[in-house]
């Protein structure tokens, strides 16, 4: 199936209901089964509505991009909801979202073969022409894929992606595997580096070697690319609850603080399910993290580890702001630890 925006020009919305889309992304070069191309170059108005409809097999289930031309960049502003995608190795891979984007209620069903990811988030609200707000990936349900959600090049520090309200589970732990991905390194993409922004909150996320992973690996410029998330939010509503990972949550820089200063960096708070009945609750390795109002007990090793120069407050009673993310309250509920065989904080730059 495939859908483009360039219809006549009192068409502004194109609409997409009650269909189904089986193996299209098999045989064809895009490798998707509906794929949109925004080339109107209207951001004021949305461009598709895709909704109430099935997707199995094929490469990709839904695509989309955008197009650049003589006269500018267009992004697709979409709505995205109650699409069920089976037995594809990119359940979606949207790319280039303009702002008011909005993807929710949908279901992405993996093999758990390892290889297959539920969403990919790239190149939001980018170029800046796209239209003013954010992209919200919400209430989706996510299962037996390698990776749940992965965010790349979503450069936008003040209207960072909002994944939230989803469930995210693996039947079992694959390795290298995540619930939620964000990294700055093309290499993965075969892309150059980019910046990658979120708000994570209120997602449940089970079963995964990494629950929800922070990655800065970029190396260009030296130093890589801001990867930068709040993980919670001011209120208990917005805390995930993370649990049987092996990590719940792992940041990782691959330099540290060389270079530039820690650019993987996130404020975990007001996680009150939390990061439970994992190997580590929260793993900083190279990165910088404040920590406050979670959690953190009941782990099989950890409830905090920190190495690799990892730089972690998790309750500044000096409100030195030495993170530079502001001072932690503290306030985190680290229990259920012997001191013998699991630490409630293992600070291995010891």
């Amino acid at each position: 199936t495939r859908s483009a925006s360039a219809a006549p020009a009192d068409v502004k919305v194109n609409l997409l209901t009650n269909f189904a889309a089986n193996n299209c992304g098999v045989n064809c070069t895009s490798g998707c089964n509906v794929i949109f191309l925004d080339s109107d170059g209207d951001e004021s108005t949305l461009d598709l509505v895709l909704s109430t409809g099935t997707i199995a097999g094929g490469t990709t289930g839904v695509c989309t991009n955008w197009i650049t031309a003589p006269q500018g960049d267009f992004n697709p502003r979409v709505t995205i909801s109650g699409v069920q995608v089976s037995q594809c190795i990119y359940g979606m891979n949207l790319s280039g979202l303009s702002g008011d984007s909005t993807v929710s209620g949908n279901t992405v069903t993996g093999t758990a073969a390892g290889d297959e990811e539920g969403l990919i988030i790239q190149y939001a609200l980018d170029p800046s022409t796209a239209h003013p707000g954010t992209v919200t990936v919400s209430g989706n349900q996510i299962t037996a894929c390698e990776v749940g959600i992965e965010l790349f090049h979503n450069e936008e520090a003040d209207t960072p992606v909002i994944v939230s309200g989803k469930t995210i589970t693996a039947p079992s732990i694959l390795a290298g595997s995540s619930g939620i991905f964000s990294t700055d390194d093309g290499d993965l993409f075969g892309d150059e580096d980019g910046d990658s922004y979120a708000t994570i909150s209120g997602n449940i996320v089970n079963g995964f070697e990494s629950g929800i992973h922070l990655y800065r690996n970029g190396t260009s410029p030296a130093g890589g690319r801001f990867v930068a998330s709040l993980i919670g939010g001011p209120t208990s509503a917005d805390g995930n609850s993370v649990q049987s990972c092996s990590a719940a949550v792992r940041l990782f820089e691959n330099d540290a603080e060389a270079n530039g200063g820690y650019k993987c960096r996130a404020t975990i708070r007001n996680n009150v399910a939390s990061f439970v009945l994992s190997d580590v609750g929260v793993e900083v390795d190279g990165s910088a993290a404040l920590i406050e109002l979670n959690n953190i007990s009941g782990n099989s090793i950890a409830g905090i580890r920190v190495l690799n120069d990892g730089l972690v407050d998790a309750g500044d009673v000096t409100s030195s702001n030495y993170t530079g993310l502001g001072s932690s309250m503290g306030c985190n509920f680290i229990a259920g630890y012997d001191g013998i065989t699991s630490f409630a904080i293992d600070d291995l730059n010891l």
